[in-house]
Parts: C-alpha cells; sequence; structure tokens
C-alpha cells in the first residue's frame, strides 16, 4: 500500500467517523471552532515562519 492510500483511508475513517457528529448541537462549539483556530493559527505561525 503505498502512502498515498494510507493518507486517503486515513481521512475516509476519519470522515466516517466525525460526520455522524456535525448535527449535533455542541459539535460547532466544542469541536469545529476551535480546531478552525488552531488550524488557523497554525497556518499564520507557517506563513510568519516563511516571512522572516
Amino acid at each position: 500500500m503505498t502512502r498515498l492510500a494510507i493518507g486517503i483511508l486515513i481521512l475516509a475513517t476519519a470522515w466516517l467517523l466525525v460526520s455522524p457528529l456535525w448535527n449535533r448541537g455542541w459539535y460547532r462549539a466544542t469541536i469545529a471552532r476551535p480546531a478552525s483556530v488552531a488550524i488557523a493559527a497554525s497556518g499564520l505561525y507557517w506563513a510568519v515562519e516563511r516571512c522572516f
């Protein structure tokens, strides 16, 4: 199995595990927003590192 196939398998498994939670009321406040902030912060850190 190639690395690409393993990556796709991991993403598909994560999607299958998390997708039932998307319609829960607590999911957006507890999981989605903090995860989005963490992704944005890591992207900002990476951009600053690349510029300086």
